[in-house]
């Protein structure tokens, strides 16, 4: 696989960090840039009586290299990242206990996007295989790894609903012009069904149901919207929050998205809308990007662009 290549994929990871609400969802380039440098950081969040309070947070990866795509493990005590080295990227797994992060497999083709496995066996990523089609992966504790999806190409993000479905964003094709899609797709049938156009990058299972909640574009608006994996059904409930993409769940059930350095929470249903948490003072917390809590709401990662080198 060419570093142009990966360039490219890298590119469609990181559409939308400066993508303002009301824009529809971006489309690939035609020459993509390099990704930028990002940092993946680790804040504790302590709530009581409906409030959150977010502690000081602490980086955890250094170097020039890309960052990015946070997600816990179902027992919340490692925290899965995607690494950079050149045109490389691996997952690495950060024990919170230990503070020890590690290489989780090395392997010679690029993988993004990690999560964990619905019955606990591993991580299912997405993988940039050597004649370039992205598919999703599954990369065993134990076994070799093997593609879950074989048909459904190329994926570039997704969300576990249950056991067996997966909500897949999958890239422009031939049949989809130049809408990217959200597809339901099932293990044990091996179908995958259009669920929806214009999709954005942000999907993320909805906490104590059978549903996955995505970023969506459609008349001029972004919307947090929300599939039902046993019906299919499609409901929006949630504008995004003014020139972001990624939102995370807390474990109540109320969102959190970001903006520059700024942390904002809405309760769906609720009239308030989206109301500031926090405010970041790290130099480098001033562009986060993508977030992710813990299953018991203790941690929360986030992935902020590192600040530019000043100039000689």
């Amino acid at each position: 696989m060419s570093l142009r290549f990966s360039f490219a994929f890298l590119a469609w990871l990181l559409a939308g960090l400066s993508t303002a609400h009301g824009e529809q969802a971006p489309v690939p380039s035609a020459t993509p840039a390099p990704p930028p440098a990002s940092d993946v950081w680790l804040a504790r969040l302590e709530t009581a009586a409906g409030t959150v309070g977010v502690r000081t947070p602490k980086r955890l990866t250094r170097g020039e290299g890309y960052h990015n795509q946070p997600a816990f493990a179902l027992d919340g005590r490692t925290l899965y990242y995607v690494a950079q080295e050149g045109s490389q990227t691996d997952v690495v797994g950060f024990d919170l206990q230990s503070s020890r992060a590690e290489v989780f497999r090395r392997t010679p083709e690029p993988e993004y996007s990690p999560q964990a496995l619905p019955d606990g066996s591993g991580l299912s990523v997405v993988r940039v295989e050597a004649d370039g089609t992205q598919r999703l992966w599954a990369l065993p504790f134990a076994g070799e790894p093997y593609p879950i999806f074989e048909k459904v190409k190329p994926v570039g993000y997704y969300a576990w609903g249950d056991a067996d479905r997966a909500a897949l964003f999958v890239l422009p094709g031939e049949n989809d012009a130049d809408q990217p899609t959200l597809r339901l797709a099932s293990r044990r049938s091996g179908k995958a069904e259009v669920v929806f156009r214009g999709a954005g990058r942000s999907i993320q299972k909805a906490p104590g149901r059978a549903a996955v909640a995505f970023t969506g574009f459609g008349g001029g608006e972004c919307w947090i919207r929300e599939v039902d994996v046993e019906q299919g059904h499609v409901t929006s409930f949630a504008r995004c929050l003014e020139k972001s993409m990624d939102f995370a769940w807390l474990p109540d059930g109320s969102l959190l998205m970001a903006r520059g350095s700024e942390l904002f929470r809405h309760r769906p249903g609720s009239d308030e809308g989206w109301v500031r948490l926090h405010a970041f003072a790290e130099p480098g917390l001033q562009a986060i990007s993508r977030l992710a809590v813990s299953p018991d709401g203790r941690w929360l990662a986030l992935v902020s662009e590192r600040p530019a080198k000043p100039r000689d």
